[in-house]
């Protein structure tokens, strides 16, 4: 499992590459070194979200994704457009 945090954190992982969104589901701290500059550039779409708030939503939009989070703490958003 270590090894596949890695690779989504270096936007090398086959899953992150051609996705519409990305979605954290897991509190695992290695997730939010996410270099989100990277990974957009391999993903279609332009969309994360945080079902655990666990990310600073400034750095994720500064490198130019969207942020939703949606987790605990959070109201949820009423629409979510992909």
């Amino acid at each position: 499992m270590a090894d596949d945090v890695g690779r989504v954190a270096n936007a090398r992982n086959p899953v992150a590459e051609g996705a519409d969104a990305l979605a954290l589901c897991t509190p695992w701290p290695d997730y939010a070194s996410i270099d989100f500059a990277r990974l957009k550039h391999v993903m279609r779409g332009d969309l994360v979200l945080d079902g655990r708030n666990m990310l600073d939503p400034a750095a994720v939009e500064a490198a130019g994704v969207r942020y939703e989070g949606n987790g605990p703490g959070r109201p949820h958003s009423a629409l979510i457009q992909i």
